[in-house]
């Protein structure tokens, strides 16, 4: 408990300073440092999901085919498309298209159906159909 009301005593710290750096810094400072979190913030997406696809198909085939296996294949499948489809709106340079927001669009609803399929696999074998 004691770490919790830590963590969250950091992050309201930490979330007033930022409210009020207005006070502080000057507003190109401010235009500078957004930038900065931005590359980072998108960095770091980008790295979770990668690593978080890998680990669901390293675990998918861990499992061995079944149920089980096939349902976060498709989970891992759909988390990767939505990743591209996340990778080419960030970096519209990425793919030789005009219009990028429809590619990108059409990669994440790809992407859910992908995992809406794996969702309703894993509720029919639950229901052992």
């Amino acid at each position: 408990m004691k770490k919790i009301i830590i963590s969250i005593s950091l992050f309201l710290f930490t979330f007033v300073n930022i409210a009020h750096a207005e006070y502080l810094f000057s507003l190109e400072e401010i235009t500078a440092m957004s930038g900065i979190l931005k590359t980072y913030a998108l960095g770091s997406a980008l790295i979770i999901a990668a690593a978080t696809s890998i680990i669901v198909f390293r675990n998918a085939r861990k499992m061995r085919g079944g149920v089980f296996g096939k349902v976060l294949n498709y989970f891992g499948v759909g988390m990767t498309v939505v990743l591209i489809g996340y990778t080419i709106g960030e970096y519209p340079s990425l793919i030789p298209i005009e219009d990028v927001s429809t590619v990108d669009n059409a990669l994440f609803i790809i992407g859910y159906i992908l995992m809406a399929i794996a969702a309703t696999k894993m509720a029919r074998a639950i229901e052992g159909r």
